[in-house]
This record gives C-alpha cells, structure tokens and sequence, in this order.
C-alpha cells in the first residue's frame, strides 16, 4: 500500500514539473526579416474540410487546473512561413497545386503577428512582442525532377518557349538554344538561331521527310506556221493557187494558232533532312519527270494542200502550195495530174529535272513555318514535229494515164538544257488541327543550251535524205547558249492523316524563257529547186535555218503523298 502511495505521488510531481515546463516557453527575439530564410510566426488556422486536424502534434499542451478534459486541446501551433518575395502555397491548404516540399507544410496566409504567452498565476496570458521579429527557419529545398524526353514538351502558352536544350535527331542538345522566346513566340526569337525553340517544333517540323506526287500538267502549244491548208479549185480561175495563204478559198486546218497538246503525265519526288548537328539547316532533294506525250493530226477530205512562198527563179513568185490530197494540176498543158493523199502531223514532247537545294528556317510559329532555300536547278525539255506526206499521184496524157506513191517526211526537233542557280521561299499554315495550306515560289537564273536538229527523208524522184520544208540548206544540227530564267510556283493544301502521314493536292506552274521550239525551226519559204534533194539547186538557199527564241511554260494539277518523321 505504501510502495503504490509513493507511486502515485511521483507521478503527481512529474506531470506538475513538465506542465511547468511546457508553459514557461517564451518568444525570442530573430534576425531581421531581410534574410530571405526568416518567416514571421501565424497563429493556427484549422485545415480545409475532409483533412485531419494534426495540430496537436509536437506542440506544448497546458493542462488547465489539473483537469484531463484539456489534455486533448490543441493549443495554438508554431508553424513557419515564407516571407513575401517567395510565398508559396502549401500543398492541399490553401493552393492549387500540391509541390512535394519537404519537412512542415507553409502556410501563406497573412495573419497578425502572434502573442506569445508565459506563465502567470496558471493563466496564459499574452506578452506584446516587438514589431518585424521572426523565428529563423531552415530553407526549403524543392527537388528538381529531371526526366527524360521524348518529344518537345509545351509550356502554358502551348509554344515550348524558354525550353533549352531539347534533343535533336535523338540526341539532347547539339546546337543550343535561348533560355526564352518571351511575348508568346513574337520577339523573333526563331530569327536568332533558336534551332530547337519549341514554337517552330510545335507545327511537327520533321527531321526528315519523302514525298510523291503525281503531275498532270498542260505544256504551252509551239509556234508553227500554218502547216496544213484547205481550198478551192476554183480559185485557180481567179489567179491563186489553190489551198495557198491569200487565196479567197482557204482555211488553215493545222499549224499557226490551230495546234493540239495533250496533258502530260509525270511524277516528282523529294527527299530533305534538317542536319543533326545545324537544325537550322536542312538539305532537299527532287525530281522531276513529265513523260513524252504525242499528240496528232490527220488531214481529211477535200482539197488539202501545204501552205509555202515560193521563190523559185523563172516561176512565179509568192503563196503557193505543195499539193496533198483531191489536187488537180495543169502540168504545162501537156499533162493533168490529180493527187490524193494525206498529211500526218505529231507533235512530241517530254520534260525533266532535278534540283538540290539548301534550307535555312526563316521564321516560325506555333501554327506557320517560313523557310527559305537555294541550290542548284537543271531543267530538260525535248520536242519534235514530224510532217509525214502519204500521196498517191495519176498523171493523165494524151497516150494514158500512170501512178506512183510518194512519202515525203520532214522532221524538226529541238532540245534546250537549263543549269542555273536557284533561290525561294517555301512556307506551310496550318488550321484545323490537321489541315494546312502550303506552297514555295522559286526562281532560277542560268544557261540555256538550244540544240536543233532538223532532218527529211523521201522516196520521191529515186528517194533522198531530204523532204519539202527539209532540205540539204537546212538539213543539220545547231547549237547555242542563251542566258535564262526559270520561275516555279506552287500552291497546296492538304490533311495530316496520321502524325507521320498527309495527304495534299495543289496546283503547278512552270515557265522558261529563251527557248528553242521546233516550231521556230521550219521555213516555209521555198526554192522548188532544192525540194526533196540534199543537193541545194539553182537560185536562193530556202529553206534556211535561223535561231529564234520562245518561251516555255507548264501548268497543272499535282496530287502526292508525303511521309515524315
């Protein structure tokens, strides 16, 4: 019984000495609240609705006149703050977003300054306390998460600015970046070498990417004389020779402003890269390829001649025509001869070329991309007219009539060869998420190699390598250099049916000048002394052969296919 008296009365004294204790703690006077570590004490504030109340914990509990129902009262809580230039909310109290800051939440609420309390008669009461006096805290240490990236991440203002050294081709860093493109993209920060700044990126600006198109495009006709005529026999009675220019009965059927061209299928295709190393330089590689295409013209019934000026000494001089089908001649009053055939006109052409040229970025956005390029341009463009006569001629006199066929074939073909230098913009908008409207404008400045090549062939008179408007005074090859220039311009707009997939379809136009057409080539002025033989003949040498510059132009649809990554 005495052994549990003293017990008891142990105990007693125990919990009176450490209540003494608890209640006998006083403020202390802290550092100035200049130091960036110091934060001024907040009386407790209970915690948002549904969290436990933990105030409790490690604080100084008084036990008010030895009584136990306030053992469990939670006193006011000595808790520490940021000072006003780093104020952060506390996670789940008062904030939005929770940070995994370490040690004892913050509280940021501006509160009065607290009074602390001493023990006076068992009642706490509260002592003033001067004026900006603060409890030093130790810092805050925010970890930094440092995780791996795949993609270029986007901040708030969904550009990606202020990201800094983000991986290019796989690799981080490698061309460095600014800290900041500030204003939302707009201070020009993709003009000051920021490769990887993320409001170029945001627009998936691939590292490489291959596409194929498919062209459908329309060449511009030559220019012929008129090559195919039709008349009347009766013109004859009024002193014209019958099918020629100037006779009141005739009609072009083919050549001069009359003259079929067909489209022309082709395909393009491109390959480019930004360097790994210089993501502001890239490299492009294309070519271009319109397949040859022949278009044809068959002449019909009636009267049908080939038009010419005939200077032939002794004859009589001026428009005339080189007979071809229901012809009928006087031949010197001795002889009738009445021809019937045709004449087949094809015109043949073909273009191609590649081109390579260096990519520097321009100016970009988050929804637009500016690029301006320059490199090497080659361009080919082949043609060729071939007239082919198929006749068949009945000379009627006196002792009886004979026949004989007769093929006659001229042929003209010209080749012009650009190399240049070339210098562009190239650009893309995109709206509605996945689609956008792009296009580029090039101009080339370069040589121009004509080459002509004009050749005949005939059966007529024991046959002979030369033809009508193809003689031996122009029969040859020919070849020069002019300066020219090479404009293209294209115009698309397209979907990106996956994020390495799209799908576009635009329009093309092509155009150069100083060119060689083999329209350019034919002289329809003719001294019937050099026909059909390679032998020139008596009087002037015509036909004759002079350069003379056109131009060239292609326009048409393109559809294509393109995948980058």
């Amino acid at each position: 019984m005495k052994t549990s008296l003293a017990t008891g009365l142990c105990l007693s004294v125990f919990l009176c000495v450490g209540r003494s204790s608890a209640e006998e703690l006083q403020w202390r006077a802290a550092p100035s609240s200049s130091s960036s570590n110091n934060v001024t004490p907040s009386s407790y504030a209970a915690p948002p609705s549904g969290l436990p109340d933990t105030g409790y914990l490690n604080r100084p509990i008084p036990v008010t006149n030895g009584s136990d129902a306030d053992f469990f009262h939670p006193a006011a809580p000595l808790v520490r703050a940021q000072n006003d230039e780093d104020a952060r909310p506390a996670p789940g109290i008062g904030g939005t977003t929770p940070m995994p800051i370490t040690g004892m939440p913050i509280v940021t609420d501006t509160l009065q300054s607290p009074q602390p309390k001493v023990i006076d008669n068992n009642r706490v009461k509260p002592v003033p306390m001067p004026s900006g006096e603060t409890i030093p805290v130790p810092p805050t240490q925010i970890p930094q998460a440092t995780p791996f990236i795949e993609s270029l991440p986007m901040t708030a203002d969904g550009c990606g600015c202020g990201i800094t050294n983000l991986p290019i081709w796989g690799e981080a860093g490698g061309c460095g970046c600014g800290t900041s493109c500030g204003g939302g993209c707009t201070d020009g920060g993709c003009l000051s070498g920021c490769c990887t700044d993320g409001c170029c990126w945001n627009s998936n600006r691939s590292h490489l990417w291959l596409s194929a198109d498919y062209l459908l495009w329309a060449f511009s006709k030559p220019n012929t004389p008129p090559l195919v005529t039709s008349g009347s026999a009766a013109d004859a009675a009024k002193g014209f020779v019958p099918a020629a220019l100037g006779a009141p009965s005739t009609q072009v059927l083919y050549g001069g402003n009359i003259f079929n061209t067909d489209p022309h299928s082709g395909a393009r295709f491109t390959f480019g890269f930004w360097f790994p190393e210089c993501c502001n330089w890239g490299a492009e590689f294309s070519g271009l390829y319109l397949g040859s295409n022949t278009t044809t013209y068959v002449s019909g019934g009636g009267l049908v001649g080939r038009p010419y000026t005939d200077v032939t000494p002794g004859l009589k001089n001026g428009p005339s025509a080189e007979p071809v089908n229901n012809y009928p001649q006087n031949l010197e009053n001795i002889a009738t001869a009445l021809t019937n055939g045709n004449v087949r006109v094809d015109y043949t052409s073909m273009a191609w070329g590649v081109e390579a040229n260096l990519l520097y970025k321009l100016c970009c956005g988050p929804d637009f991309r500016l690029n301006l390029l320059f490199g090497y341009r080659n361009f080919q463009l082949t043609e060729g007219i071939s007239i082919t006569e198929n006749l068949n001629t009945t000379v009627t006199t006196d002792g009886g009539s004979s026949s004989f066929y007769s093929f006659i074939n001229d042929r003209f073909s010209t080749s012009n060869s650009f190399n240049g230098a070339q210098v562009g913009l190239e650009g893309e908008w995109r709206f509605c998420r996945r689609f956008f409207l792009g296009g580029y404008l090039k101009v080339a400045v370069g040589n121009v190699n004509q080459n002509v090549n004009i050749a005949g062939v005939s059966n007529a008179m024991g046959g002979g390598l030369a033809g009508v408007f193809a003689t031996g005074t122009n029969i040859g090859s020919y070849t020069r250099n002019q300066l020219g220039v090479l404009p293209e311009g294209c115009l698309k707009i397209g979907m990106d049916v996956t994020d390495h997939l799209r799908i576009y379809a635009g329009y093309n136009f092509l155009f150069l000048s100083d060119v060689t057409r083999p329209g350019d080539a034919i002289d329809t002025t003719l001294n019937v002394n050099n026909v059909q033989t390679y032998i020139p003949g008596a009087g002037p040498a015509r036909p004759a052969f002079v350069f003379n510059n056109s131009t060239f132009w292609a326009q048409g649809l393109s559809v294509g296919l393109e995948y980058h990554y």
